[in-house]
């Protein structure tokens, strides 16, 4: 019994030789029962064990493998062309045609949100553009009504200062009026005083002489009708 390491050797007609560490015998080996000479099909079948190490045994198996070999390669060639790849050729397409569309789905939805953020990015805008437009609308409608007000409270202003103006004109001229009147007055009751202290009881006389026609007409027309007078 061989003990040892077996590794590869290009020189081994096999390509791997035993490196022996250690050799026991077993038993003790009779001479080969095999020999040149032609041997019929049961002593062989009996001694199969050592037939098929035989150099001409180990030459068919050696070439029996070639040739499995040869065939394995061939089939597998055959699959190869015939099955992996079209089926490598119907999943590439597949997984071409599904990635196209996980990558149509992902831009379609990318565009949707674009879209969306545009949308509502759009809105806010014109919200507050509305918003900032209706406060400068207030602003400015409050201011023009400050200034029509403003305007109004002067006009007023003015239009109550033009007639207190007015008032006081007028109130000015009737007080002259009224000043000048008392002082007429004033000198004609200052001349009769006159008159009567210059010219007495003849002067009264006189005047009552003047004065009673001018009465009795004033009363006769302030008279009723069908009515005589005295």
């Amino acid at each position: 019994m061989v003990t040892g390491l077996v590794k590869p050797d290009k020189r081994a007609p096999s390509g791997y030789e035993i490196e022996v560490k250690q050799l026991e015998v077993v038993g003790e080996s009779h001479d080969y029962p095999i020999t040149p000479k032609e041997h019929g099909v049961d002593f062989l079948f009996d001694r199969r064990h050592l037939w098929i190490r035989s150099e001409r045994q180990q030459a068919i198996l050696t070439e029996q493998q070639r040739v499995a070999e040869r065939n394995a390669e061939l089939k597998e060639r055959q699959l190869d062309t015939e099955v992996r790849k079209p089926a490598d050729a119907e999943r590439y397409r597949v997984e071409q045609e599904a990635e196209a569309r996980k990558n149509s789905a992902i831009a379609d939805a990318e565009a949707k949100r674009q879209a969306t953020i545009a949308a509502a990015q759009a809105s806010a805008e014109q919200s507050r553009l509305t918003g900032e437009g209706e406060r400068s609308r207030r602003a400015a409608l409050a201011e023009a009504n400050a200034i029509e007000g403003a305007k109004e409270g002067e006009a007023e202003q003015r239009r109550r200062v033009a007639i207190a103006e007015a008032l006081e004109r007028e109130g000015a001229a009737e007080a002259s009026a009224i000043l000048a009147r008392g002082q007429a007055e004033a000198e004609a009751m200052k001349l009769k005083a006159d008159a009567f202290a210059t010219y007495g009881e003849a002067a009264i006389l006189d005047l009552l002489v003047r004065v009673m026609p001018e009465f009795e007409i004033t009363m006769f027309a302030c008279a009723e009708p069908g009515l005589s007078t005295m």
